[in-house]
């Protein structure tokens, strides 16, 4: 009888099939599968500040999928121990294992430190390396420190001005503060090169003929604004014996030193005699300086124009006759500058004595206030 082949053909291709199964071929060597679906991915280490220490998920099973991917390392803060790879995946007969897991992320550094102190301290050193993998990164260097607090609380806005460690909004170099309140946190800063400068001074004298009034600028520059209103004096040196006009001054009624007045101050007090006072008596307040015999610039604005406002302005008034003294009771000075204008004064009710009759030409021999101009 005749052998029929169908059994063992079906019994052959039955094993064929199985050794396929296996990843075999015929021979018992190895075979590659055709791309049928990756692995599933491995599980991520743990994501809290102190580093994952979870190892990754296994790899799913694929037909013949890859194995898992390995599970990721701990996320940063303190630098945690690293995530542990993921388990080889199980995936078709001979899926390749997960590779292996990377080591912990650094650590990372302090956000900020609180206040003006200094940032916070790195992260910890990173944590051992999953299987196989290289252990986590060191922490990062410490963070900065926080913002220092602003002394003058905001208040110092002017963009020509800086708020010093005392808590006072202070114009920078080339700029004067025109602020009027008493806050030292606030200031409104405009130039301080002099374009045009006005001085008032507030004296109490019976007799103006016997002064002398001079100014001096922070450039050294002396300018003398009144010598002797009704003397001819040969020289800027207190000598002669003449008095000179005896019309006084009120510390009440201030006169003004300005380039534009209409009246010379070689003439105060000529519209009236004596036991009258200038200003009070005959309204004639402000007075164009006049040097008489005493060297250097004849108007204000030849003295200071293009000087820095900044710095110390004194005014010195001297007596060149016996008999009648008196005192220098306050003084201020006025700038005008390209940004608008701005006054300094002295204290008000000085009472500084003018030595009678002690006028010699020099500073040092007059009554002088400073103000010391910011």
């Amino acid at each position: 009888m005749s052998r029929n082949p169908l059994p063992s053909l079906l019994a052959w291709g039955s094993l064929s099939l199985l050794a396929a199964a296996c990843g075999l071929s015929e021979d018992g060597a190895a075979v590659d599968f055709p791309d049928s679906g990756a692995g599933g991915a491995g599980g991520s280490g743990g994501s809290a500040a102190s580093g994952g220490t979870s190892a990754g998920g296994a790899g799913g099973v694929g037909a013949a999928g890859s194995g898992g991917a390995s599970g990721s390392g701990g996320a940063s803060g303190g630098g945690g121990a690293s995530g542990g790879g993921g388990a080889s995946g199980s995936g078709g007969a001979s899926g390749s294992g997960g590779a292996s897991g990377s080591g912990g992320a650094s650590g990372s550094g302090g956000a900020s430190g609180s206040g003006g102190a200094t940032g916070g301290s790195g992260g910890a050193s990173g944590g051992s390396g999953g299987a196989g993998g290289s252990g986590g990164a060191g922490g990062a260097s410490g963070g900065s420190g926080g913002t220092t607090a602003d002394p003058c609380g905001g208040l110092c806005t002017d963009a020509n001005a800086t708020c010093t460690s005392a808590a006072v909004c202070s114009c920078n170099a080339g700029f004067i503060d025109t602020d009027t309140d008493s806050d030292p946190k606030t200031a409104k800063c405009i130039s301080s090169m002099v374009l045009g400068v006005k001085v008032k001074v507030a004296i109490d004298h019976e007799d103006c003929g016997h002064l002398t009034i001079k100014l001096r600028g922070p450039n050294a520059t002396v300018i003398t604004l009144l010598s002797r209103p009704g003397v001819s004096e040969g020289a800027d040196d207190g000598g002669g014996v003449l008095a000179g006009d005896l019309t006084g001054l009120d510390k009440g009624y201030p006169v003004s030193f300005d380039d534009v007045a209409a009246v010379a101050a070689e003439d105060m007090g000529g519209t009236v005699g004596p036991f009258a006072y200038v200003c009070k008596d005959d309204n004639v307040c402000s007075f164009k300086p006049d040097k008489g015999s005493a060297a250097g610039p004849t108007s204000l604005k030849a003295a200071f124009q293009n000087v820095d406002a900044v710095g110390k302005w004194t005014l010195c008034v001297g007596d060149s006759n016996w008999l009648v003294g008196g005192t220098l009771e306050q003084w201020e000075i006025t700038f005008t500058t390209s940004g608008g204008s701005v006054t300094r004064a002295s204290p008000a009710n000085l009472g500084q004595g003018i030595k009678d009759d002690g006028y010699d030409g020099t500073l040092g021999s007059m009554a002088c206030r400073d103000i010391d101009v910011k």
